[in-house]
């Protein structure tokens, strides 16, 4: 997840690894035309499909080490989180979606590439980027001296106190142990063993039984639970309105809604797509072909028909910056990886790639169908995997990212000149030029070790294996958007990696497509169809019943100074509140008009705020659907270029309005709740108290809590990385969060596979704290009923996984699992133990010595 603000990012998960010393690997468009294998005939396609298919079968039961040694990433809604950019972390309600696998934590070795310790209190904005690298190579790149702006140099920033953070101690063994451990009834192997567990031995369970015993994933799905109950729902609303043709009198709903029926019709004419095989894909990869030394690699990369779809070997995106929150910085952060957490790379093998599916199956049929042999596939996917193990070696790690610490890590301004000097030999500039975003004041380089070794690697010995590890990106990247065979191959390997079985229907598949590179579009157009000022009123008094509690809260804490205690509630003050979806504006009403570009002879569509806005050719003039990805993508380019140097717009969503998901922002201090959230069983208009209460109020406060957990306290109300706390403060605040980690640590919901209390920190944080905030609402209720109030806030979290999902969600994901979001924060207030009569030897009692209260 380290595309952040912009889902519909172009890079894709691009696979790398380490590379043979011999200088025979070259490659390039093999001389063979393919043209007549794409015209085979119909039956001998569907009998190499079978073939193909029963090859991955035998594959997958032959090797069980696989799942024994991999671990997958797959989409897993759990009121989970977004990592922005892998430093600026959001807290979701939804999020976790992977696509590939991971060593077991046996064979990765659990003392492998963790966070680097923290020996005593840290402070300031220092070059500390992670990363296990070669022995003789530095960690940190030399910075120089002069000023960039926002920086802490002569920025309003500058004038508070370094930013604090310690590392966790050792988990005391008594605190620890204090962790009952349920049965993780998450798991669909054991929904047939929740018995008649009372409410007072595994509430979760209890609860739950019934839904949990009755409940199966349905095809093409790796977990199902109530986000994805809702999900259903909002996606048959989405459905509706692409298949729908309600005129619109807004002209840019109008432009919107055309887009998005374009894109959606295009996605399901497999007549055009199959006639078009992999065409498109070889026309893409045809400038990277021809590129046979480092000068012209260094073309390709600088090149603006490159640049413009996304930068090749890096990531860029831009948002506030975070030493001045009100102006833009561009961020530049690490390409993805194939098994997504660098720890991995120090214990996978030169022929791991041979048992990665998305290696062979996916990447190696694509290489196949665009005409190269065996040993030229094989050639490329391992020098793929070559460079990608060389990247990993510097890059921080999931923990690392995850660490309190990381936010002062990453946060490493940068001028122009200054990246200039510490690329080396690295064109990372040159891309910047060809992307338009040289001209930013501030860059933040977020992992300055891997732009060094990025340096190390930029030389004629890797010539090829950055090349295959290019070409690797883009088959995988364009892979779902070719013909049938090509997407049919992409659904088995996924089926391979998660455990799943079948896939969701086209149409589903086509409203999900839409959804993922054209939320905002598709956005426009449901907010227009299905949001009501009602709905939109009710939350926002609810969000303002939330903010007096912590009014209160933060009043009433003994612990902080008043100092602090008023930074804190000037930050509360200063919430920004987005509910349900924008306002409309002057300026979102826009008429379209078609200008001349000021950077090309093309026309643009503009709107009357002079935003460009996306256009791409549909169906009916000719266009298809691979264009549109490309022109979508484009369009990103585009945006990001022109906030180069601009002011952060704050009336900006980062959600689009049907996300089933909630955030907490910190750049600007937001609190942002869209209308898919506010259905299912989470909301409606005739709920009672409690069970609003128990569904989007915990929610609600959850959110709310981010601006004051161990990774939002080092922002202020404005959104500044900006120390506001005392040392005496922070250092009780954070021996408050040292004991609730210590709790989690006692968790093994998977035998080899602890939870990790470190890692979930902040998310377990707001788990407690806004179920403490709704709690103390209840108390002003005359007659609540508590039975109701516990019973609906365990419903939320019911969820059916396979094995391989969860021990994902262990090893990667900043959230607790789904029953211990119930079970070890009920367990924690009084009001439930009064409530169902808990008392010492219950599964669900815990005695108030070991209670965790953080806030």
């Amino acid at each position: 997840m380290d595309q952040p603000f912009d889902k519909r990012n172009d890079n894709p998960e691009a696979p790398d690894l380490e590379a043979p010393k011999s200088d025979d690997n070259n490659f390039g468009i093999t001389a063979k035309d393919n043209k007549a294998a794409e015209k085979k005939p119909a039956e001998n396609k569907s009998a190499e499909k079978k073939s193909e298919e029963k090859k991955i079968a035998e594959k997958k039961s032959s090797t069980s080490s696989i799942r024994k040694q991999a671990r997958l990433f797959l989409a897993c809604l759990c009121f989970a989180g977004a990592v922005f950019a892998a430093v600026l972390t959001a807290g979701t309600l939804t999020g976790c979606k992977i696509d590939s696998i991971l060593p077991s934590q046996t064979e990765a070795g659990k003392g492998q590439a963790t966070s680097t310790p923290q020996t005593a209190l840290q402070s300031g904005q220092a070059d500390q980027a992670g990363g296990n690298l070669p022995e003789g190579d530095s960690g940190n790149a030399e910075n120089t001296d002069e000023a960039v702006p926002g920086s802490g140099q002569g920025s309003a920033a500058s004038s508070s106190e370094p930013l604090l953070t310690l590392p966790y101690d050792e988990s005391d063994p008594a605190q620890k142990s204090s962790a009952h451990n349920w049965l993780c009834s998450d798991l669909v192997e054991n929904n047939q063993k929740l018995g008649e567990y009372a409410l007072t031995e595994d509430f979760h369970a209890a609860v739950n039984r019934d839904w949990l015993s009755t409940s199966s994933i349905p095809s093409g799905y790796v977990s199902y639970d109530t986000f994805a109950e809702r999900q259903l729902e909002v996606d048959a609303e989405l459905q509706n309105i692409l298949e729908s043709n309600v005129a619109f009198s807004d002209p840019y709903v109008a432009h919107c809604q055309k887009l998005v029926k374009d894109y959606y019709d295009m996605w399901l004419d497999w007549d055009a797509r199959n006639d078009a095989g992999v065409e498109p894909l070889r026309e893409i990869i045809t400038p990277l072909m021809n590129v046979h030394s480092l000068d012209e690699m260094t073309a390709y990369l600088s090149d603006p028909d490159t640049t413009i779809r996304a930068l090749p070997l890096s990531s860029t995106f831009t948002a506030a910056n975070l030493n001045d929150a009100d102006s833009i910085a561009v961020y530049i952060s690490p390409p993805s990886l194939v098994f997504q957490d660098p720890k991995y790379y120090s214990s996978l093998d030169r022929n791991s790639w041979k048992y990665q599916p998305r290696y062979i199956y996916a990447a190696g049929y694509m290489l196949e169908r665009l005409g190269y042999s065996e040993n030229e596939r094989d050639r490329i996917l391992k020098d793929s995997y070559t460079f990608e193990c060389e990247m990993a070696s510097a890059m921080m790690t999931t923990e690392e990212h995850n660490a309190e610490d990381s936010t002062i890590r990453c946060n490493n301004p940068r001028t122009f000149a200054q990246l200039q000097e510490e690329q080396g030999n690295f064109p990372l500039t040159g891309m910047l030029e060809g992307a338009g975003l040289a001209g930013s004041k501030v860059f933040i380089l977020q992992e300055p070790a891997w732009l060094e070794r990025m340096n190390r690697l930029y030389t004629d010995r890797y010539l090829e294996k950055m090349k295959a590890y290019l070409l690797v990106s883009d088959v995988l990247q364009f892979m779902d958007l070719l013909d049938r065979d090509c997407y049919d191959r992409m659904m088995q390997v996924r089926n391979v990696l998660s455990g799943s079985s079948g896939q969701v229907d086209d149409r589903k598949a086509a409203c999900d497509a839409v959804n993922n590179v054209l939320e905002m579009e598709l956005g426009e157009v449901y907010a227009e169809t299905y949001i009501t000022e009602k709905t939109k009123g009710d939350i926002t008094d609810l969000i303002n019943e939330c903010i007096e509690y912590y009014h209160t809260m933060l009043e009433g804490e003994q612990f902080l100074s008043e100092n602090t205690k008023n930074e804190a509630l000037k930050k509360l003050d200063n919430l920004t509140i987005r509910v349900a979806r924008p306002d409309d504006t002057e300026e979102m009403e826009i008429a379209l008009q078609s200008v001349a570009g000021s950077d090309t002879d093309e026309e643009i569509l503009v709107g009357k705020n002079g935003k460009r806005i996306l256009d791409f050719k549909g169906p009916e003039e000719g266009g298809s659907l691979v264009d549109a990805r490309i022109a979508i993508s484009e369009y990103d380019c585009l945006r990001m270029h022109d906030k180069v140097n601009q002011p952060v717009d704050r009336t900006e969503w980062i959600a689009a309005p049907q996300d089933v998901n909630a955030y907490y922002y910190p750049l600007d201090n937001s609190i942002n709740i869209p209308a898919g959230i506010l259905g299912g069983i989470f909301y409606s208009e005739t709920l009672s108290k409690e069970e609003k209460l128990g569904h989007i109020g915990i929610m609600i406060g959850h959110e709310i809590s981010h601006a004051f957990d161990t990774s939002g306290r080092q922002y202020d109300e404005q959104g500044n990385l900006r120390n506001w706390w005392t040392e005496e403060d922070y250092r009780l605040f954070h021996a408050r969060a040292q004991k609730l980690v210590d709790y989690y640590n006692g968790f093994e919901p998977i035998s080899g596979y602890p939870v990790k209390g470190a890692m979930i920190d902040t998310e377990a944080i707001a788990d407690l704290t806004g179920v403490k905030c709704m709690l103390r609402i209840a108390a002003q209720e005359s007659g609540f009923d508590y039975d109701l109030f516990f019973r609906t806030l365990a419903s939320n979290w019911r969820c059916l996984t396979s094995i391989e999902t969860e021990a994902y969600c262990v090893e990667q994901d900043s959230h607790p699992l789904p029953y211990l979001r119930t079970n070890a924060v009920v367990v924690q207030f009084e009001e439930f133990h009064r409530t169902y009569g808990t008392r010492e030897g219950d599964g669900m009692y815990l005695a108030p010595e070991y209670r965790l209260e953080v806030w």
